[in-house]
């Protein structure tokens, strides 16, 4: 498998290069620097765990203490931004409980000539110690293991070739990277390559028709992993076509629908036995959002194969996503959020492996142009079918105070909306 530590120093790359950007060359330069500080309890659920202990007694509370930086940068045909914040987490009654955590999203795109664009999508998220469960924010696979050193990276890139005003051949590969320090987790690297045609058929509407070919590659072949069936890999193929649009003011429309093809190899049991596996099934997602100044929803769906999260074989998901956000006079800012995710063996038999649903309501009060407070609370539930994932049902409550250490310009862009300039629309 990848060495771990790579997205690790990609990750202090992109952030020296952010702070290298001066506000002094062509383009508009924003940048907020800030600091948090807080403290969570996870209730009635022991997360912690380590080497030299069972596990902690219920009702730990954990503080936190964080840095955030994000910046954006934009020119005529040239646009990036960028999200880091590394922070450090102990529990109160057990110093020696504690862990570093980085989490980097990071979107480029530029005009590479008068008719080729190109973007990139990054995002990174590792834990030495602690949990990496946060509050979702869009449909994403979620499920709730052990604690243990954990890393998340997945990397996107995309090249938009327009043939005719209408008409752009689309390219792209995908990578994506997550690995486990339990032992009886899978690691999982993928590696997919997409073609495809994007037709306009309106200003504000789009078709895409895609296909991908890519393999997922599982588990670094010990014998502890084998003995599971969690070793192996998997080739996957997809096709789709997508139709997005603007709807109202501020708000965006995207379905998509296709099929999916998969040739899995595991290396299984006591007797390190061979078994293939063959399945197809279809794959599609709708997502739905409106953002004003002051109330803003989203809602997504996604049906699709995937990686999983450590089990070693490639799995069915199904992910839901819900969120709404309002202001509450000019200081108050209230959120709810909730996101679901189904994994599903791919036997016959469509066995159910985890279900796992989190909820979480959110409050920001900046009581100062440079100070806020930041709280809220979330539910979690999880049923398990398989080990190491275990069947859960626990409140997290959090509160945080935010301050704003330096800000230069207006409010940054966030690294979801650098995939598109001024100049030329994003045809993909």
């Amino acid at each position: 498998m990848t060495d771990r530590s790579q997205p690790r120093r990609a990750a202090l790359v992109c952030v020296a290069l952010g702070l290298s950007a001066s506000p002094l060359l062509a383009g508009e330069f924003r940048v907020v620097l800030g600091a948090q500080t807080g403290v969570r309890s996870d209730g009635n659920y022991d997360q912690v765990e380590n080497l030299e202990r069972s596990r902690a007694q219920e009702g730990e509370v954990l503080a936190r203490s964080a840095f955030d930086l994000r910046l954006s940068y934009e020119l005529p045909r040239m646009r990036l931004a960028l999200d880091y914040s590394p922070s450090y987490e102990w529990v109160l009654d057990d110093a020696d409980v504690n862990g570093t955590t980085h989490r980097l999203e990071l979107g480029l795109s530029g005009n590479l000539t008068r008719r080729l664009k190109a973007t990139v999508r990054e995002r990174l998220a590792s834990s030495s110690t602690l949990d990496l469960y946060s509050p979702f924010t869009e449909a994403e696979t979620i499920a709730v293991t052990r604690r243990g050193d954990q890393l998340s990276h997945a990397l996107d890139v995309a090249l938009d070739q327009e043939l005719t005003r209408r008409t752009a051949f689309l390219l792209g590969v995908s990578h994506t990277l997550r690995t486990f320090e339990e032992e009886d987790l899978a690691d999982s690297e993928t590696l997919s390559a997409r073609i495809g045609v994007g037709f306009r058929v309106a200003p504000e509407r789009k078709v895409e028709v895609l296909a991908t070919d890519g393999t997922y590659d599982f588990g670094d072949g010990s014998t502890e992993l084998r003995q599971l069936g969690r070793n192996g890999e998997a080739d996957v193929r997809t096709l789709s076509l997508g139709w997005s649009q603007k709807f109202l003011r501020d708000g965006s429309f995207r379905v998509e629908a296709g099929a999916y093809s998969v040739d899995s190899t595991r290396v299984g049991g006591l007797a390190e036995r061979r078994v293939e596996e063959s399945d197809a099934g279809w794959r599609g997602s709708l997502g739905l959002s409106r953002q004003l100044e002051s109330f803003g929803w989203s809602l997504g769906y996604r049906h699709d194969i995937s990686a999983g999260a450590g089990f070693g074989r490639a799995v069915r998901v199904d992910n839901a996503f819900a969120g709404v956000s309002t202001r509450a006079g000019r200081s108050l800012t209230l959120g709810l959020d909730a996101n679901a995710s189904r994994h599903e063996d791919l036997s016959e038999e469509s066995a159910r492996l985890v279900e796992t649903a989190a909820g979480t309501a959110r409050f920001q009060w900046s009581f100062s142009r440079a100070a806020a407070l930041n709280g809220g609370i979330s539910y979690i539930r999880q049923d398990s079918q398989v080990e190491p994932f275990e069947d859960l049902s626990y409140s997290r409550y959090f509160l945080g105070l935010a301050l704003q250490l330096y800000r230069s310009g207006e409010e940054p862009r966030s690294p979801a909306d650098a995939g598109g300039t001024d100049d030329e629309p994003d045809a993909q």
